[in-house]
């Protein structure tokens, strides 16, 4: 485990880079190819961090707390973010053998007079400044080091070693920073090549490009409307009745054989150039198994594919015009009809546990309840837990994910006191779409039966990586649809499948009947994983709040434990911090409580206790002879001394 800085070492960190939110930790892991790369993680949740995904970075005290945490960070680091004024220069091979500066390293230390602090190799220094980036040219060898100049998506490790006695603050530094660009890159801006990490089979092309400059170029080029949807992560690729791909995995590969085209066997820049884009997600690092992740698979596969289609080894770099990529195949549906045995050997995501053992990954629930017997509470709360990795009544949470509420109906303040009321933290990963606050902004109301408005809140939950999300309620957000016709459902029910390929699961809200049942077309059901009934418990009044039972009318769940998806009553309740909790207990734990209550008091046969309880008299002599045997009650039906402690 690494330890946090020293005080005297964070203490030198200007409070201009610990003040904002774009800290990360990293571990030293070693690649398949036997090389040490620093891996990010967010500090928040532990997971895989990214460059390019704001999500996952945090504060610099939670990056403080994580690499205390025991879980083997190596240290921490901070993110250069698009339009955060900053300017961050790596040095290195700058600092002899004896730990002295050499010469041509110092002068540019000097001139930039700003933050600087040593890199934990002690072989470079890290200078920070307040600038624009005047150029996009990055990286190039200067005397006999190097010189790396970055803006955004990348990230500097801080250990707060500072270089100055004192510590220097973060300057504004423009000038010398447009001076030491044209000293580095020259006039032309013309860098030399930078050796890489390179594929034995292909070398390394267009090394004296940016990485914007590749994409800008193949945006460019004949197939470069196909390059810019995968670019983007466009999930029509793999979904729908035009996709390309089977799955996202493919659209994985077929990113990597374009990206190997333009960049050779450069996998170390395919791969910073992948995370860049829209595809990646957490699979990207995951191990597919003979030591490889999938990552390094698409990429091994795609420089092995570039290798094929050209017929050589040896691919100089050339022109978009007089080069055309690879082309990529298209898929009709055909090609999705596989024999058994493919179809079970195909990769296909792992579709995972979010709350045990009910709600997972790309499902549909329904959750329906009388009006205000807390179905809007009850929403929230799940999916506060979600989001903070907490337990909800006797559901535990097994993955955390970012979550969205959509709220339809209630007042602005109303739901800020219920968010407060649910002590969510910045760190939550937990976004509210208010319609009272859209509509007083100007905008129309949300109207799910609105292909336009369907599509525009896809792309949200999309752009926000939103995983799990509510939909609160199905009659404030469907105005003028007749609830018991089927075509009325039928586009927002497409649409929720289609949130579910695009690995979103959805929890709708919705009221209840007279029957006690949800309301409307029995169509709302046809696609659902789970259906949730929210009953009033016996003896339920309107001044009680959010009571109810939570009963699964249907499921579509796997669990060695039934009891978890047994009759579980909830209450809401308010403590004086002004915070709520959730008091909660099975149904049949507690109708067997009530049974041994009155068998004891005896105030009552079985026959009047089981039509009191609301079960058979069978059940009644079941629970009694359990009871019995359990040495809860005597044989004469009198609670014994444990039976008090259960009973109490």
């Amino acid at each position: 485990m690494a330890e946090s800085p020293k005080h005297e070492q964070r203490s030198s960190i200007p409070k201009e880079l610990r003040s904002r939110s774009q800290w990360i930790v990293w571990k030293a892991e070693r690649s398949r190819k036997g090389k040490d790369k620093k891996v990010l993680y967010c500090p928040k949740t532990n997971r895989r961090a990214s460059v390019s995904k704001p999500t996952t970075w945090g504060t610099f005290d939670s990056a403080q707390a994580a690499l205390a945490n025991g879980c083997g960070y190596d240290g921490v680091g901070f993110v250069f973010a698009l339009g955060d004024g900053l300017v961050g220069i790596d040095i290195d091979d700058c600092i002899d053998s004896d730990g002295k500066m050499k010469p041509w390293a110092q002068e540019i230390i000097d001139l930039l007079d700003s933050y600087t602090e040593l890199s934990p190799s002690a072989t470079g220094v890290h200078v920070f400044l307040k600038a624009v980036k005047p150029g996009d040219l990055c990286k190039k060898k200067y005397g006999d080091g190097e010189i790396e100049i970055y803006s955004h998506k990348r990230f500097f490790t801080v250990g707060g070693d500072s270089f100055h006695t004192p510590p220097k603050p973060i300057a504004e530094r423009q000038a010398q920073l447009d001076q030491l660009y044209e000293i580095v890159f020259g006039s032309n801006g013309q860098p030399e090549s930078v050796p890489t990490e390179k594929s034995s089979h292909l070398p390394c092309k267009n090394e004296n490009l940016s990485d914007d400059q590749i994409v800008e170029m193949a945006s460019g080029a004949q197939n470069g409307d196909k390059f810019k949807r995968l670019w983007e992560g466009n999930n029509t690729l793999w979904e729908g009745s035009e996709r390309l791909y089977p799955s996202q995995s493919e659209a994985d590969l077929a990113l990597c054989d374009m990206l190997a085209f333009y960049v050779g066997g450069d996998s170390e820049r395919i791969d910073n150039l992948f995370r860049q884009s829209g595809l990646i997600r957490d699979k990207w690092d995951r191990s597919v198994g003979q030591g490889e992740t999938h990552g390094e698979r698409c990429m091994r596969l795609a420089i092995e594919s570039v290798v094929r289609n050209t017929g050589e080894q040896q691919v100089e770099p050339s022109s978009v015009q007089s080069n055309k990529p690879p082309e990529l195949p298209n898929l009709t549906r055909a090609d999705i009809m596989l024999p058994a045995p493919e179809f079970v050997a195909t990769d296909f995501p792992e579709r995972e546990i979010i709350l045990n053992p009910w709600l997972l990954e790309q499902s549909m629930t329904m959750i329906a309840g009388w009006r205000g017997i807390g179905k809007s509470w009850a929403v929230m709360s799940l999916l506060g837990a979600v989001a903070k990795g907490k337990s909800f009544g006797p559901w535990k949470v097994k993955k955390t994910v970012p979550c969205a509420y959509l709220d339809g109906e209630m007042a602005q303040q109303e739901t800020l006191e219920r968010i407060q009321a649910l002590g969510l933290k910045e760190e939550d990963l937990f976004f509210i779409y208010s319609d009272a606050h859209a509509n007083f902004k100007g905008l129309p109301r949300t109207n799910l039966l609105d292909a336009e408005c369907r599509a525009e809140l896809k792309q949200i939950l999309l752009a926000k990586e939103i995983k799990l999300w509510a939909i609160d309620n199905l009659g404030a957000l469907m105005p003028g649809a007749d609830e018991n016709v089927k075509q009325d459902w039928d586009p927002v029910n497409s649409w929720l499948l289609e949130l579910r390929f695009a690995g979103i699961s959805t929890i709708v809200l919705h009221h209840v009947g007279k029957g006690n049942t949800q309301r409307g077309t029995s169509a709302h059901e046809d696609n659902l994983d789970i259906s949730l009934l929210l009953k009033a418990p016996p003896g339920y009044k309107p001044e009680d709040g959010a009571r109810f039972i939570a009963h699964f009318d249907k499921k579509r769940v796997h669990t060695d434990d039934p009891q978890l998806v047994s009759d579980v009553e909830f209450q809401l309740k308010k403590l004086p911090s002004g915070r709520v909790e959730w008091a909660w207990h099975y149904v049949e734990g507690q109708k067997k409580v009530e049974i041994i209550r009155m068998l004891d008091e005896d105030n009552l046969n079985q026959t009047e206790i089981a039509e009191v309880v609301g079960v058979n008299k069978s059940y009644v002599t079941k629970i009694k002879g359990e009871a019995i045997r359990e040495g809860l009650l005597t044989k004469e039906c009198t609670l014994t001394e444990k039976g008090c402690a259960y009973v109490n």
